[in-house]
């Protein structure tokens, strides 16, 4: 008889989001907001970690039992960008598992290999546009992805602290939809055969604000200097293009990149590393 590859899989439950991801982000914080279930457990099987957002979700990274058999101590391999977070309500509506893993705290049997097999694919599928809301879930999502560092400084934010659960989390709006191409189109010839390309074409689309955390002093620089976008304020720490003094400076960024994910302040130019540091997202300019 062959046994399947997941017998059980173990669900631990963060009763306050923020202080979950904070202890998932650094092990030695002060918070303690898990609940699990009992029952058999073995070293290596798998377990869902499931936050209190609203609605509730569930990390798209698996943990795994350590040698104590404790939920709340699983270990997790951490993705480079951050795990995603995914809807868990809709996740058990769609899946329709024989346990329903919103009531109970082990999966078993064809369950626990299904669940394990929607995480995992769904670990590949969570990009940028997941980090735009104003939910808890896209609160989360954005923590999360920062890996306990300050969007505005890039230095490690103090995690250990009691007042770590005050860290700031910036939201933004969802971009809208693009507007759609007319159907009937009036030009009697393409006017790429006539007119040169426009200059603009080669200029990166930057959007309105940007998601992040960020730290009690950037906060604090923030608000005095009246920045409402972390946008702006993250491009007002870069020199001021010299040719059109637009506050819309990239630093150049090189090495081979591990994702795309990649914020608004930064040009990726590939391995081949050149003189110039800076490039004005505004007109072009590199210097």
């Amino acid at each position: 008889m062959t046994q399947t590859l997941t017998e059980r899989l173990h669900i631990v439950e963060g009763t306050v989001w923020k202080d979950a991801v904070i202890s998932l982000l650094d092990s030695r914080c002060r918070y303690q907001p898990w609940r699990f279930g009992f029952g058999e457990a073995r070293m290596g099987d798998p377990v869902a970690i499931v936050l209190n957002t609203d609605p509730p979700s569930v990390l798209t990274e698996l943990g795994t039992l350590g040698a104590d058999g404790r939920p709340d101590r699983a270990l997790i391999k951490w993705p480079l960008r951050g795990p995603g977070l995914i809807d868990l309500t809709t996740l058990a509506v769609v899946g329709d598992y024989a346990q329903d893993p919103r009531r109970v705290w082990q999966l078993r049997g064809d369950a626990a290999i299904q669940m394990e097999s929607v995480l995992n694919e769904c670990s590949y599928r969570h990009d940028r546009s997941m980090r735009f809301g104003h939910s808890s879930v896209a609160e989360a999502r954005i923590l999360l992805h920062s890996r306990g560092r300050c969007t505005g400084c890039r230095d490690d934010i103090d995690l250990v602290a009691e007042e770590a659960r005050d860290v700031y989390i910036h939201t933004v709006d969802a971009p809208s939809r693009d507007a759609s191409e007319p159907v009937v189109r009036t030009e009697t010839h393409a006017s790429y055969r006539h007119d040169p390309i426009p200059d603009s074409c080669w200029l990166p689309e930057i959007p309105a604000d940007w998601p992040g955390v960020l730290c009690g002093r950037c906060l604090s620089w923030m608000q005095q200097e009246g920045y409402t976008s972390l946008l702006d304020f993250r491009f007002a720490r870069h020199p001021k293009c010299p040719r059109c003094r637009a506050e819309r400076t990239q630093r150049a960024l090189y090495g081979e990149l591990a994702h795309r994910d990649i914020p608004p302040w930064l040009d990726p130019r590939g391995c081949c590393r050149t003189s110039d540091d800076w490039t004005c997202a505004a007109c072009g300019l590199k210097w």
